[in-house]
């Protein structure tokens, strides 16, 4: 008797064995399955940003070429950390640019930059009809910023959010680096520029989120 259910016992020890065999099989498979998934999904997204990036670069290179410019950008603000009080620090990032030959880059040196500190910057949301001239503006670190650049003329809009009330979430600009080039700005094509991209580049910026 006591053999017979030694030998009931590993029947079924051997039967829950492979019992558990193949459900680890199974779940190896759905594990792999899940992983080449999201391994998909991570490259699709990747892909999707990467277009997105190309398309808006696109757009910018277009917009310095036809303002004959040296340098046209987006300078995006966001969040960095909490003040002591729970009150957000806004910082700004440069996140696309199109320089022209021989114009130096700077979209990797303008990175998570005190919008505190940079004051200067809000008076681009009040001149975004203007061509502004570096050397008339009031001194302030953004003045500094431009000039550090050899920016001598400069024209902005504001870029607004579709979703919190149209609030402004980045600045596009467009740079003149050369004295000939900013005595021969024409004015009005740059306002026609701007009616024709900014709801391009506002969908574009809110789109990239």
């Amino acid at each position: 008797m006591e053999t017979l259910i030694s030998q009931l016992q590993e029947h079924i020890n051997y039967v829950i064995l492979s019992f558990f065999i193949v459900l680890l099989a199974l779940l190896k498979d759905v594990l792999i399955k899940i992983c080449k998934k999201i391994k998909l999904n991570k490259e699709l997204d990747i892909e999707k940003i990467t277009q997105k990036d190309t398309f808006i670069n696109e757009i910018l290179s277009e917009i310095r070429i036809k303002s004959d410019a040296a340098r046209c950008y987006i300078l995006k603000f966001h969040n960095g950390d909490y003040y002591s009080n729970g009150t957000p620090i806004v910082k700004f990032s440069m996140t696309h640019e199109s320089c022209s030959l021989g114009i130096s880059h700077y979209v990797d040196h303008t990175q998570n930059y005190l919008l505190s500190s940079y004051s200067g910057i809000n008076d681009l949301l009040k001149s975004n009809k203007d061509i502004i001239i570096t050397s008339k503006m009031k001194e302030c670190n953004f003045k500094g910023y431009l000039q550090e650049k050899n920016t001598l003329a400069l024209f902005s809009f504001p870029i607004r959010s579709h979703k919190n009330s149209g609030n402004v979430i980045a600045i596009f600009c467009i740079e003149w680096c050369s004295p000939s080039k900013i005595n021969n700005i024409n004015k009005n094509s740059i306002i026609e520029i701007k009616e024709k991209y900014a709801g391009i580049l506002q969908n574009l910026v809110n789109k990239h989120q």
